[in-house]
């Protein structure tokens, strides 16, 4: 209830609620970001859903597509009986076959790169930045389990690093042909970087005729962000931006 709140906290929110419709109404609608996407797989289920749901998004979006996948030398390569170079053109050669055989299965028409590095994520960074990717989409788990779910892992990297837009894939996101996007929620704390991702979700949304949520979480200073906090939101229609 409204009343139990102090009243420096209530206007604070009343502040929030009316920048919130300041920030959509100001919110000028730009053409789609996204022209060239590049999609990560190490081959694992989450990963291939991330390629379906790339794959769904550069078709709506007429986008170039292109699956990327990096090889990493075995870390007991000490112990095999054969060399360094061997292994990385055995394991490039494998990965090939398996991105052809992904390309053929979900999108015919993208392009496939075989990528090199210690880290694959640092790896799909610095390809995505390198052909001019405005968007990178990976899976948020990989084959190596629950260990890529801990901070640090492959999909945070990579959302850490690129210089494009990042779309992170759940395993429970299927191939359908339902509207790739019904609702999209956009978060703000007004700054300039906030401003950026209310123009991308403002366009998605007129692209997929979603719906669009905006949302600011006024927290109060004196409890800690797991306690307590005052969320206002508004849902809009994109016509109206």
């Amino acid at each position: 209830e409204p009343a139990l709140f102090c009243d420096d906290r209530h206007n604070r929110g009343a502040n929030a609620d009316r920048r919130l419709r300041f920030a959509i109404a100001c919110a000028p609608m730009v053409p789609s970001p996204y022209q060239r996407i590049v999609a990560a797989t190490d081959f694992s289920d989450c990963a291939k859903a991330a390629v379906e749901a790339a794959a769904r998004l550069a078709n709506e979006l007429e986008a170039e597509l292109e699956l990327a996948h990096c090889v990493q030398l075995p870390a007991h390569l000490w112990a095999l009986p054969t060399t360094p170079a061997t292994v990385q053109k055995q394991l490039e050669a494998h990965a090939r076959i398996e991105l052809e055989a992904l390309r053929l299965e979900v999108c015919p028409a993208a392009q496939i790169v075989v990528l090199g590095g210690d880290s694959p994520a640092m790896a799909v960074a610095h390809h995505a930045k390198r052909v001019g990717a405005d968007l990178c989409v990976v899976g948020t788990r990989g084959r190596t389990g629950i260990a890529r779910m801990l901070l640090g892992s492959v999909a945070e990297v990579v959302v850490r690093h690129a210089t494009c837009d990042v779309l992170t894939i759940p395993l429970q996101t299927a191939a359908t042909t339902a509207p790739i996007a019904k609702r999209i929620l956009v978060a703000t704390d007004f700054s300039d970087a906030a401003k950026v991702a209310v123009q991308v979700a403002a366009a998605m949304a007129a692209q997929f005729g979603a719906e669009l949520h905006m949302l600011h979480v006024v927290q109060n200073e004196h409890l800690t962000p797991a306690v307590g906090g005052l969320v206002f939101s508004h849902d809009f229609d994109v016509e109206q931006i």
